[in-house]
């Protein structure tokens, strides 16, 4: 029994079923009413205008049919020879529209009718037509002839037209009754100004007032009735009873009435008892029929008030109903379907998920966002892993990238390093050939102009020992250079491999190198602990054994060496300075450095290049290289190596 229930609170499928077949059997249950009523209330609308309608109309039809055949009469009275036609004609239109009203419609007035139309026939013939000659007054018989050729048939015309135009309207039947009525109510009107016409002159002295007093009435009621809308047929009636007023005028001034008192008494006598009890009876009858449009008229409208009302509950009902349904799919479906949405789309472009509200439910919407879930976690799982794999495989990538940095960069600083050794020796080079082959060929002069001198035998044995002696020193000094030459070139030759030394054990061997010619000067000699340096052991020998000659030939008599070590004021590798004392004041700059350089006080002495190949030892070692020698002052060589301040 309640499987059902069950299935609609866990599944949507059947909810959405559910509220398709309720909201389709409502929509067909007002559709349906809404159809019924509407038959319903448009069958007893047409019922009542097929019944009262024509009736009404036939009714006010047959009040003016009597009040013409009145005028017939006193047509005749003026002497209208074709008023006895007319009287049967109009008789013939109001038995016609007789037979076409039932007895019903006239709510018991038929009989009455009946009677006073008989009467009015008998007495008409009878005291009226049979008893008086038409032809006598030849001028009220033409006022009657004019009278219906230009005045009552064209009326008549326009009357039917306006009667027609009212009822080809759509739109409330009330107003469209009421403006039928005001039509007829004016047709009477225009009777009555034509009566009071015929009757003037058939010899009735108070036509006149009559005529004017109806005039009036005519005016107010057309005035009352027009709309505003055009209308030909208005303007048309408008017209022939301004002309009508004209031509009755007239005839008031110009026709003096005679005094045909038989005639207008047999007249006065039907008019009396049977043309106004006759109206009268279509009056009652008229007003009944009106009365009847009322009544039922109320009774269609509380059927449709009630109709309308019971249509708006229902629709209400509906209404809120499908009101409760929206909120509870709002709630149940579509916000659930949109934070699905969102939370696809946050999946999609990778942002948290936490935010979005889902609540535990066992249809299937719960699948789905359990499944979602599920899904999430295992994608959050895979992230997690393949960002772990990521991040590993970036720092082994990175640290790749770095050492090949690293080993690109340590290669460009030695390529640099490489590149500027080769450029200054390069510049060396093309000095170094300048200078050398001047400095070769002066010697060599000395020897051959020596030689010559020796040729000629034109020296004393005593000159000649002088220039044997000279011919040595030169010897001695192109021997001395060219060792210096080579030990320069030489220097690329002994970088065989690095290794770790300490810089005292080295400073201690070239000490020892050079420790008599120390001795034969007094020398004395001082310096630090110098740390251990990862450096070409030959090469620093040859760099301090450098530094030891330069001090022993322009040092002073009485030298004193230091190597000390200070640090740099810019934070760079400590500096070692190698210091000895000079007797000259000459200001020394590092252009000593440079190949075949050679000071001021002492341009005899050395070949000038030993502070070259110091220079060269440091730049191999990867330092820089300066001179301090202020005017008075001790002669300081400044040198860096690389790896100086390494632990």
């Amino acid at each position: 029994m309640f499987r059902p229930f069950k299935r609609f609170r866990t599944s949507i499928a059947w909810r959405l079923r559910s509220a398709l077949v309720i909201g389709t059997t409502s929509i067909l249950s007002i559709a349906w009413f809404q159809i019924h009523f509407d038959t319903v209330a448009e069958r007893n609308i047409q019922s009542f205008v097929d019944d009262a309608v024509p009736a009404s109309l036939a009714t006010m039809t047959m009040l003016l049919k009597v009040s013409e055949l009145n005028v017939d009469l006193l047509a005749h009275a003026a002497g209208d020879p074709k008023a006895r036609s007319g009287f049967e004609e109009h008789l013939a239109e109001f038995r016609r529209h007789r037979a076409s009203v039932s007895a019903t419609s006239l709510h018991g007035e038929a009989g009455r009718l009946d009677d006073y139309l008989e009467d009015i026939v008998s007495l008409s013939r009878d005291r009226v037509f049979d008893a008086y000659d038409p032809g006598e007054p030849e001028s009220s018989g033409n006022a009657a002839l004019e009278l219906e050729r230009g005045i009552s048939a064209p009326l008549r015309r326009s009357f039917e037209e306006l009667i027609e135009a009212e009822l080809e309207k759509t739109g409330d039947i009330d107003a469209r009754m009421d403006r039928i009525t005001g039509i007829f109510a004016i047709e009477r009107a225009v009777v009555a100004m034509s009566t009071s016409y015929l009757a003037h002159g058939a010899g009735d002295r108070e036509a006149a007032g009559r005529f004017q007093a109806a005039f009036d009435a005519f005016g107010a009621m057309l005035d009352a009735w027009d709309s505003g809308e055009p209308s030909h047929a208005l303007a048309e009636i408008r017209r022939i009873v301004d002309e009508l007023h004209g031509r009755a005028t007239r005839l008031f001034r110009s026709h003096n009435p005679d005094a045909r008192k038989d005639i207008l008494t047999a007249i006065a006598f039907i008019e009396r008892y049977y043309f106004q009890p006759a109206r009268e009876t279509l009056q009652i009858a008229f007003d009944r029929i009106l009365n009847n449009i009322d009544e039922n008229r109320d009774r269609l409208s509380t059927k449709l008030d009630f109709t309308t009302r019971f249509l708006q509950v229902t629709s209400l009902c509906t209404l809120v109903i499908f009101i409760v349904f929206a909120f509870h799919f709002d709630r149940k479906l579509v916000r659930p379907i949109l934070h699905i949405e969102d939370f696809i789309e946050r999946m999609r472009t990778r942002r948290p998920v936490d935010g979005i509200p889902f609540e535990k439910r066992p249809d299937e919407i719960g699948a789905i966002q359990e499944s979602l879930l599920s899904y999430n976690r295992e994608s959050c799982e895979l992230e997690r892993l393949r960002a772990e794999q990521l991040r590993s495989a970036e720092r082994e990538h990175h640290s790749e990238l770095h050492r090949a940095y690293e080993e690109l960069k340590n290669r460009k600083q030695d390529l640099d390093i490489q590149t500027d050794r080769l450029r200054r020796a390069n510049a060396e080079l093309e000095r170094f050939v300048s200078i050398s082959s001047h400095d070769l060929r002066e010697p060599l002069k000395n020897i051959l102009g020596l030689c010559r001198l020796l040729q000629t035998g034109d020296a004393r044995s005593a000159d000649m020992d002088v220039y044997l002696e000279k011919i040595i020193a030169s010897a001695s000094r192109m021997g001395a250079l060219i060792d210096d030459l080579r030990s320069l070139t030489r220097l690329d030759q002994n970088r065989v491999e690095r290794e770790i030394r300490p810089l005292n054990a080295i400073i201690d061997s070239v000490i020892e190198e050079h420790r008599m010619a120390l001795d034969e000067r007094g020398a004395e000699t001082a310096f630090v602990d110098l740390p251990t340096l990862d450096c070409f052991p030959n090469i620093l020998w040859q760099l301090f054994d450098n530094l030891v000659r330069n001090a022993l030939r322009h040092g002073a008599v009485r030298l004193r060496i230091v190597i000390a070590l200070r640090d740099d004021p810019q934070g760079g590798p400590q500096i070692i300075v190698f210091t000895n004392n000079r007797d000259n004041g000459e200001q020394a700059g590092d252009e000593l450095l440079l190949p075949f350089r050679k000071g001021h006080a002492s341009p005899e002495c050395g070949t000038g290049i030993g502070l070259s190949i110091v220079r060269k030892a440091v730049d191999m070692h990867g330092g820089r290289i300066w001179i301090e020698c202020p005017r008075d002052g001790d002669f300081s060589v400044c040198f860096t190596l690389k790896g100086l301040n390494d632990d």
